[in-house]
């Protein structure tokens, strides 16, 4: 069922032109969260507007249906209301003490449903075989006193009508088809306060209803805490009754984090910063860290013992460690601990050890990023995929660093595509010239990065590389660990042994490296984002890559492209960048534009953002 926007109203019932601050926030979260559909109030007619909201329009109804419930049942079963609104398909009610969490209206309106509102869930005492009994016992009790059992008459009906979606042309049918009943019904809510209008709407055998556990998903009512065991700790699209003083103290602090009132609380755990001294997935922690509280976000680190430059630079204290085995164990022990405790909103697990799920016994959302799936592509590796796919499968959300990536989740590990976000890469290449260089090469063409496992294909550009050099007369130059045996020996039998040099290099040395260099080359035949694209179009140096993997998704015209483990091609399109000034140029250009869409700072962005839309689903 297709539902364009513009057929939903939003309603929201005043019986008087000033707000308390409660009804305020949730009048104001309604307009921010719903604001691309039609918001109108409905008021008596001696209300022209309501304080604080004079920009939303009024829709009055005579004073006599907002003196008291019985009033209010009158109207909203009445022919005359729903014939107001007929020209919309869907409405939905919004009294001033709901509370929306997220935008999910027009998909609720396209299951096509006649009424969903939050279900009056029964306690979980009457859950059980004896409750059941005692249930209906206490409803026989009642029945023959001639009195209503609310529990009976309403446990696990759909539901609550102070926020709820209501199809309109099937309200206007039933006014019209079932006035008689509906007179009755009224006469009887004069009495029994189980006959208000909600109740009536949610007992109609031609309405067609989502069940229980479905419309949990729309909203929550009474018993909010059983309502969330039932959902498994996800909130629904909204709920009824927030401020209430039986429900208060369950939603008020929900309700405040999710306004922006209270900043969101993230651990991070011990396991990329133990892992690595520098760069790498602890550089994407870093970077992602130093920025969150401009979001609303309070990152917390659980590291005690680490030699991480990237950590240090965040002001983080930890103590050097000699042993990284010891170090290991002692960070996890405190982790461990730490999220035992519950003192924060989210974790965001900084690698796939799964002590965490044993640790988090408050079932708070759990957050992992996956960075690529070599290991699992290329056969490799055997806890980590193993690790890799069992938190996959029980963490909450998932960050991918790149659609591609995405995709290998969702093939590989059969991960639905809703539980997966896309959130590229920054760069962190600062355009300066050091205080002291290596001795470089005159000419050289740049490499970069690990070389030893088989997809990085460095030996392909060994290969590669040899006509170059010896039509050139160039370098070239790799910046990483030294040469291994292998290496020298592959090196050595394609006699350039004297053309190749291999360099470590400090962080604050890259950007002249690449600046210098006639072209990077980046001939791996899969990655999961690649960051050095980013540092080479940051330094203004001509690249060229393997038209593979997630390469033209992130580069797209910003490079030129050989055909994968086509060691010729790479040989031709790098004479090709080399001999033409007009293509170096271009590519230079176009790199400097499209550097624009990744930075770390958006990157944080959409991060806090996944963190605040995770955290309005679970507590």
């Amino acid at each position: 069922m297709t539902i364009d926007t513009q057929h939903i109203i939003v309603l929201i019932p005043i019986y008087k032109a000033h707000l308390t601050p409660d009804e305020e926030l949730s009048v104001s979260q309604c307009e921010r969260i719903l604001s691309r559909y039609t918001i109108r109030f409905v008021c008596p007619k001696s209300i022209h507007c309501v304080v604080g909201f004079e920009h939303i329009s009024v829709e009055s109804f005579d004073d006599e249906y907002f003196q008291n419930i019985i009033g209010y049942n009158r109207l909203m079963m009445s022919e005359l209301f729903y014939k107001r609104f007929a020209k919309y398909t869907y409405m939905l009610i919004y009294q001033p003490d709901a509370f929306v969490f997220r935008d999910e209206l027009l998909d609720w309106a396209e299951r096509g449903y006649s009424y969903i509102g939050a279900p009056w869930v029964l306690k979980a005492k009457y859950r059980t075989v004896l409750g059941h009994f005692i249930l209906h016992l206490r409803g026989l009790k009642q029945t023959l006193k001639g009195v209503p059992f609310r529990p009976l008459l309403l446990g696990d009906k759909i539901g609550n009508g102070g926020f709820s979606l209501r199809r309109t042309e099937d309200f206007l049918r039933v006014c019209r088809e079932e006035s008689r009943t509906i007179k009755e019904y009224l006469e009887k809510s004069i009495q029994w306060s189980e006959y208000n209008e909600d109740a009536f709407w949610a007992t109609r055998s031609s309405f067609c209803y989502p069940t229980v556990k479905e419309a949990l998903k729309f909203a929550f009512d009474l018993y909010p805490e059983e309502c969330l065991r039932q959902t498994g700790r996800a909130l629904p699209f909204g709920c009824h009754g927030w401020s209430k003083a039986g429900v208060s103290h369950f939603w008020r602090p929900v309700i405040e984090r999710q306004y922006g009132i209270k900043p969101l609380r993230v651990y991070f755990d011990y396991q990329a910063f133990i892992h690595q001294t520098f760069g790498g997935v602890s550089r994407y922690f870093a970077e992602i860290i130093s920025r969150l509280n401009q979001y609303g976000v309070v990152p917390i680190v659980g590291v005690k013992y680490s030699n991480n430059t990237h950590l240090h630079a965040l002001g983080v204290e930890t103590q050097p460690i000699g042993n990284r085995k010891a170090a290991k164990w002692l960070n996890r022990f405190i982790c461990r601990s730490q999220i035992r405790e519950g003192g924060f909103d989210l974790i965001h697990a900084t690698y796939f050890d799964p002590y965490v799920l044993s640790a988090n016994k408050f079932n708070k959302p759990l957050i992992i990023t996956i960075h690529d799936m070599i290991d699992e592509i290329m056969g490799e590796g055997h806890s980590t995929p193993r690790r890799k796919a069992l938190l996959s499968k029980l963490c909450t959300h998932i960050i991918a660093v790149s659609n591609h990536t995405k995709q290998d989740v969702m093939r590989i590990l059969g991960i639905a595509e809703y539980k997966i976000s896309v959130v590229y890469h920054g760069n962190s290449i600062v355009p300066k010239v050091p205080a002291q260089l290596p001795e470089l090469p005159r000419r050289y063409i740049l490499y970069v990065g690990g070389r030893q496992r088989l997809y990085k294909n460095f030996m392909l550009f060994c290969r590669a590389m040899r006509p170059v050099v010896e039509t050139e007369g160039v370098k070239i130059l790799c910046i990483g660990t030294p040469f291994t045996a292998n290496e020298q020996d592959h090196i050595r039998s394609l006699g350039l042994a004297n053309d190749i040099v291999s360099l470590f290099a400090e962080e604050d040395q890259l950007y002249a490296i690449y600046h210098n260099a006639l072209c990077f080359i980046y001939p791996s035949c899969y990655e999961g984002f690649g960051l050095p694209i980013l540092e080479a179009w940051s330094s203004a140096c001509p690249l060229i890559l393997s038209r593979s993997s997630c390469f033209p998704e992130i580069a797209g015209d910003a490079a030129a492209y050989f055909e994968e483990n086509n060691a010729d091609d790479l040989t031709a399109q790098t004479l090709r960048v080399m001999h033409n000034a007009e293509l170096r140029n271009e590519l230079i250009t176009k790199g400097e534009e499209r550097l624009q869409q990744y930075s770390w700072d958006k990157a944080a962005a959409e991060t806090a953002r996944i963190y605040h839309e995770i955290y309005s689903r679970y507590v």
